[in-house]
């Protein structure tokens, strides 16, 4: 197992002034088994609205997101977690 942190939805709300939900986002941290990891992407539209926005107080604005396909049976799971796909990749110990 490996331990990541999750970008979690925190919930919706709207937003009057912009006519929109507004969503907030949470951390949390996460256990992984690495042989459940189908595929991994960059999450670069999450990346660019943490950029604009600060999403995340407490993360740099230039942190980058995974996307993580996990096998969950006949239907895939996906999960967002904090860190590139490098970073990701040296956690379970695949080197480049």
């Amino acid at each position: 197992m490996i331990k990541l942190v999750e970008v979690s939805k925190k919930g919706e709300q709207y937003d009057p002034a912009i006519g929109l939900n507004k969503v907030t986002f949470g951390l949390r941290e996460v256990f992984i088994n690495p042989n459940m990891i189908v595929s991994m992407r960059a999450d670069k539209a999450l990346q660019e609205k943490n950029k604009k926005n600060r999403l995340f107080d407490n993360l740099n604005e230039n942190v980058e997101f995974t996307t993580l396909t996990l096998n969950a049976g006949s239907s895939g799971k996906t999960i967002t977690v904090v860190g590139s796909v490098y970073t990701v990749c040296e956690r379970m110990g695949i080197r480049q």
